[in-house]
Parts: C-alpha cells; sequence; structure tokens
C-alpha cells in the first residue's frame, strides 16, 4: 500500500455535527413562511427535521401547502443564505478540532443531506472549506449511505469513520461496514444516537475518539 492507503479518512455531516444549523435555519424557514402567507411550523418541528434531504424537509415544513413548493424553495433558498451570513456559526471548538485533525494528517470529507450549493456555502462562510478534500451532497443519490458508498469506492484509504449527529449518518456507517461516532450537542434524538458506535460531548472530544476508533476500524 502507498501512503494515501494507509491513511483513514473522516466523513463528517455538516448540520448539527460541524455547523449550528439551528440559528441560521429556524429563522429563515419562519421568514419564507411569513413572507409567502403560508401558515407557521412550530421550531420543534423545524429541528426535527434538520438532517433531511432540501426536498424533503421543504416538503414536509409544506404538508398541505405541497403546490407551493417551489415558490417556497425559491424563496427560502435566499433567506438561508442571508441567515447564514449573520448568525451562521460553527460549535465551539470545531475549527480548532478540524485543526487538530489536519496536522495529525486526517483527510476529511464533508457529505451532507443539504443541496451542494449550501454546503459549499456554509463550509465558505465558516472558513473551513480548505480542511475538507471532498464536499459531497447526498440529496442528490437515493440516500447519504449511497453518497458514502460512492465516497468509498471513488477513494482508497485503509479505514473510514462517519461522524454526524442522526440516524442518516450512523445508518450510512452500517450500510458500508464503517464505524461511526455520533455526537451528542447536535440535534438528533437519544434513540437516534443509541445507533453511533461511539459518542462525544463536544467538538474537542473527537480526535481522541477518532483515535481510538482508528485502531478498532483498522
Amino acid at each position: 500500500m502507498d501512503d494515501k492507503e494507509q491513511k483513514t479518512m473522516l466523513i463528517f455531516d455538516l448540520d448539527g455535527t460541524l455547523f449550528k444549523t439551528r440559528d441560521a435555519v429556524v429563522p429563515a424557514v419562519q421568514e419564507s413562511l411569513e413572507e409567502l402567507g403560508i401558515p407557521m411550523v412550530s421550531e420543534e418541528k423545524i429541528l426535527s427535521l434538520l438532517g433531511e434531504s432540501t426536498s424533503v424537509f421543504c416538503e414536509k415544513i409544506l404538508e398541505g401547502h405541497e403546490d407551493r413548493i417551489d415558490d417556497f424553495m425559491n424563496v427560502f433558498w435566499l433567506r438561508e443564505k442571508e441567515n447564514v451570513d449573520k448568525r451562521g456559526e460553527l460549535f465551539k471548538g470545531t475549527k480548532e478540532m478540524l485543526e487538530r485533525l489536519s496536522r495529525s494528517n486526517y483527510d476529511m470529507v464533508v457529505c451532507s443531506n443539504g443541496s451542494q450549493e449550501y454546503v459549499e456555502y456554509v463550509l465558505k462562510v465558516t472558513g473551513i472549506s480548505d480542511y475538507f478534500n471532498i464536499k459531497k451532497s447526498s440529496s442528490e443519490y437515493e440516500s447519504k449511505s449511497e453518497a458514502v458508498e460512492e465516497i468509498i469506492e471513488d477513494t482508497s484509504y485503509n479505514s473510514y469513520i462517519m461522524i454526524g449527529d442522526k440516524d442518516h449518518d450512523f445508518k450510512a456507517g452500517k450500510d458500508n461496514d464503517i464505524l461511526s461516532i455520533g455526537v451528542k450537542y447536535g440535534y438528533g434524538e437519544p434513540e437516534e444516537l443509541e445507533q453511533a458506535d461511539h459518542l462525544v460531548e463536544s467538538p474537542e472530544d473527537i480526535p481522541e475518539v477518532v483515535s481510538r476508533v482508528e485502531v478498532i476500524s483498522q
């Protein structure tokens, strides 16, 4: 094996794992619904849908008003960009965690159910784009599992670790026979986090757990 094949690739979810999506997406949804005159939905419902693909997210937000989906998606993306600009933040310690992993010679990927445009925009605004070798939107696939499968097929690493907060992330790990790390600070419910192989309390904990999981994975 060459040096690249000896390395571990880390596959990160974006929303709820790196990015504090709640602060930008909740007001973006509420502003979009108000602008279009569509009945408001609760913050709890919006948060429960974080991690869904963009199309599924919008369909469920607009239940009973599906004929307005195109209008909503157009307005929502504009409001979402505005709120990412104004309120977009990483979870505390995220940039330091990525820097530490980068110095330890890990290659990293973002695989998100958000659109490709959204993924690249958030990474750019938050200043962490350069940490990632690949930025992939799984909304273009049937599932996040398929997107992760393609990442694995297109690369040659000795092991892979999935890091996320929702059931989509942990299912992608299991479906591709790779171990997963669940972040307890994100938006996953306890029953979702139970599906992860390992758990962390904060971004600062990820490098240490990655080093332990890497040994198991190889």
